[in-house]
């Protein structure tokens, strides 16, 4: 899997992906993962508190969990995207090919 851990130690192979620089990826990686986070983080605390969502905000709550599980999912899809690049357009110590 993709983390910023390898993104560091990648070689970029310039005539696969000519113009890709490690610290963009490291700031992507970094940016799905504060997503991932602040998602875990609301869970947490609406989950463990047992909050109640009032009845006139449940319509407008009710778009931002379906929101959010959008946002989830193209996460999943982005990172599943970014370790086929790792694996097919990569080569370096890390790389799994």
């Amino acid at each position: 899997m993709l983390t910023s851990s390898n993104v560091s130690s990648i070689k970029i192979t310039s005539r696969i992906i000519p113009s890709v620089e490690r610290s963009d990826l490291l700031e992507i990686v970094t940016q799905l993962d504060k997503l991932a986070n602040y998602s875990k983080d609301i869970a947490t605390h609406v989950i463990g508190r047992h909050l109640e969502v009032p009845e006139i905000m449940q319509p407008a709550f009710r778009q931002f969990i379906f929101r959010s599980l959008d946002s989830c999912r193209q996460v999943r899809k982005v990172l599943g995207e970014l370790d086929e690049l790792l694996e097919t357009g990569f080569r370096g110590r890390n790389a799994t090919s």
